[in-house]
């Protein structure tokens, strides 16, 4: 499971990591524009995107609140 996770958070930060120059900014919500379905994420999975995106107080959140953080900075 690590191997799993280890994959899927690589592949995260680097649609994440992106430079906003190289994003499509006309597409209707960031979760769609980088194929990221947040929902379908587990709550370490979006603790661990938080953290690397800077989110403060991520660790509090719950699954909810961290998909609408999300949802916001991205």
């Amino acid at each position: 499971m690590n191997n799993w996770f280890t994959s899927k958070f690589n592949w995260l930060h680097g649609m994440f990591s992106q430079s906003s120059s190289t994003l499509d900014t006309a597409s209707v919500e960031p979760q769609q524009d980088n194929g990221i379905e947040l929902s379908s994420m587990k709550v370490p999975e979006l603790k661990a995107l938080a953290k690397e995106l800077g989110v403060k107080g991520y660790y509090k959140m719950n699954k909810a609140t961290l998909i609408s953080v999300l949802n916001n900075d991205s």
